[in-house]
Order: C-alpha cells, then sequence, then structure tokens
C-alpha cells in the first residue's frame, strides 16, 4: 500500500502507452536521464510499468546515500553480468542508455538524448527480447543544471565519474512546478541470436533510435514546449 501519491507533487503527471508491455522479457529503453530520473522513479513506485526492475550504473549505487537510497528502491546493477542473469529469467527490466553522458547534457532549455550507446540491444538480441523507446517530457526541466566547461564533464563521464551539477529552488529537491509526461512506445522485437555481430547491433539500434524519435515527433505538440529533439 502507498502511502504517498508523488505523482501529486507536479502540476501534472501522466504515463501512456502507444502499446502495451509484455509481462516477461521486456526491456524499457529510457530517455531523457537528467540528474535523476524522477519520471522513471515516480512511475515505478506507483505501479505503472508492473513488476519491472530498473538497471543502473555500479558507479550510481555506490554514491553515498543516494546510491543507498536507490538500493533500497529495489535499484540494481546494469552490469553485463548482472543483465545476464535477470534476462536468463525473462525479467522486465527498465534502463537508462544515455547513461552520465545524457545527465551531462541536460539543460532546461531543451531536449537533449545520447544515443551511441548499443549493449543494451547486444543483450536484447542474445535473449530475443522486446525493447520499447521510451520518453519522459518535462524531465529536463526538474532541475536546473551547470552548462558550463561541458567538454571537461564529459571527460570525467569517460573515466566512470560523475560530470553533471543540479540543483532547484529547494536544493536537491525536485522543481514542483513542472510537468511530467510519460509516453512508453511501441516495441522492436528482437530476435534471439546467440551471438549477433556488429552488423546485427547496428541494425537494431538504428530501428531503436527511430523508434524514440517517432515517439517524440509524435506527442512533441502535446507535450514539449521546445518541439527540437538534439541528439548526440
Amino acid at each position: 500500500m502507498k502511502f504517498l501519491e508523488i505523482d501529486r507533487f507536479f502540476d501534472d503527471y501522466t504515463i501512456e502507452f502507444d502499446e502495451n508491455i509484455a509481462t516477461e522479457k521486456t526491456l524499457l529503453a529510457v530517455h531523457p536521464h537528467n540528474a535523476v530520473t524522477c519520471g522513471l522513479t515516480v512511475n515505478v513506485y506507483n505501479g505503472k510499468l508492473g513488476n519491472i526492475l530498473v538497471c543502473a550504473s555500479r558507479m550510481l549505487l555506490n554514491t553515498p546515500l543516494l546510491g543507498l537510497a536507490h538500493k533500497l528502491s529495489g535499484m540494481t546493477s546494469v552490469d553485463p553480468s548482472n543483465l545476464k542473469v535477470q534476462m536468463k529469467k525473462k525479467r522486465n527490466i527498465a534502463i537508462l542508455p544515455g547513461g552520465f553522458e545524457e545527465a551531462t547534457l541536460t539543460t532546461p532549455k531543451e531536449n537533449r538524448v545520447y544515443l551511441q550507446r548499443k549493449g543494451f540491444i547486444k543483450y536484447a538480441l542474445r535473449h530475443g527480447y522486446k525493447v520499447h523507446p521510451v520518453f519522459i517530457f518535462g524531465e529536463h526541466k526538474i532541475f536546473y543544471t551547470m552548462e558550463r566547461f561541458e567538454k571537461f564533464r564529459l571527460l570525467l563521464n569517460k573515466l566512470k565519474l560523475v560530470g553533471v551539477i543540479f540543483w532547484s529552488r529547494f536544493g536537491i529537491i525536485p522543481e514542483c512546478k513542472n510537468e511530467v509526461h510519460t509516453v512508453v512506445g511501441k516495441g522492436i522485437q528482437m530476435p534471439e541470436i546467440a551471438e549477433p555481430t556488429d552488423q546485427d547491433v547496428d541494425k537494431y539500434h538504428a530501428m531503436f533510435v527511430e523508434g524514440l524519435k517517432e515517439v517524440y515527433n509524435n506527442h512533441k505538440a502535446q507535450y514539449a514546449d521546445n518541439k527540437n529533439l538534439k541528439i548526440y
């Protein structure tokens, strides 16, 4: 039983599905990351995504206080060894492919996504998962972020260090005067390939990128104040 309806914290909060998600072998690839990814946290807490396991960076999970909070919420590591275990169990999984880079690039001025990671596609292919592109409109405005020294902060990411500095009027409590709208796009069924080639991964990653852009373009008129999506 939930003791707090945290979605009421925001001015408006919705979630919609372009297609229902299955109860197993589903991977939700969520963008944008932002500093905390409040939209995903709210959706998981309220059970809007069913019985789903959120996988995050080991570095994040080892961060003092914040990492402990994530672990207590049931979040687990996105490390390949753990993904292999969870996918063998056919668990539904949510990941944030944009990682630290997408968090570092976040600005309330526009929607930005970092789409250079492809490892999640390789694992989805190995286990025959269905991958749904997910976009959270309004996520980029939940915190203010420092935008200077971008190249240096991205360099920190290469060293597996956090490169985002964020704040709100209330410290690290999210800005409540915002709307958060999550859209779960249509899934891309991956064929089960024990050893996918680079060409296989590139092919299905390109399909994912197009799927994410389709989610954004189909819903931006309703939910996005700045209509452009900047892709890195």
